[in-house]
């Protein structure tokens, strides 16, 4: 950390911010308390000292939230909140690689449930029975022509 505040002080004083933001004492940090934070001065005094954006709308912090919450659960907990602050140090542009990777985070979560559904209904990858009869067919069709055709040489011969 570039500014004054190293890592450990970093930690210390997010630690005390996290403690008295986390209001119903369950050790996760919702989304309503997560915004609350930033109106905490020392919150944003923090974040300033890692060069962190605070010219940031709320839109922007919700996906910043959303990223910190990795298993989904509606909350952070404390390293979620330190990891996700420590992403961002250094410059406007890492929002933008955060949006970026929530987006792609989204798309693997669609593709994925596509996957699962299809697996799900293995029916829906098997060849129906129309099909499999089609193909059969025109593979004897194709067997009785060799075989006639290999008659007729023969009868020629």
């Amino acid at each position: 950390l570039d500014s004054g505040l190293d890592p450990v002080q970093f930690v210390m004083i997010m630690h005390e911010i996290f403690a008295e933001e986390d209001v119903d004492n369950d050790g996760r940090l919702d989304c309503q308390e997560f915004c609350r934070m930033f109106q905490n001065p020392k919150v944003l005094d923090a974040l300033s000292t890692l060069d962190i954006s605070l010219n940031i709308d709320l839109q922007v912090w919700l996906a910043v939230f959303s990223d910190m919450d990795r298993d989904n659960l509606g909350s952070v907990d404390f390293q979620q909140v330190v990891q996700g602050f420590m992403k961002l140090r250094g410059c406007k542009s890492s929002f933008h690689t955060v949006l970026f990777q929530q987006d792609v985070q989204e798309r693997l979560g669609q593709l994925t449930a596509a996957v699962a559904a299809m697996a799900a209904a293995p029916q829906s990858l098997e060849p129906s029975a129309k099909l499999l009869k089609a193909v059969e067919e025109a593979a004897a069709r194709g067997a009785r022509r060799a075989t006639t055709a290999t008659l007729e040489a023969t009868a020629r011969a």
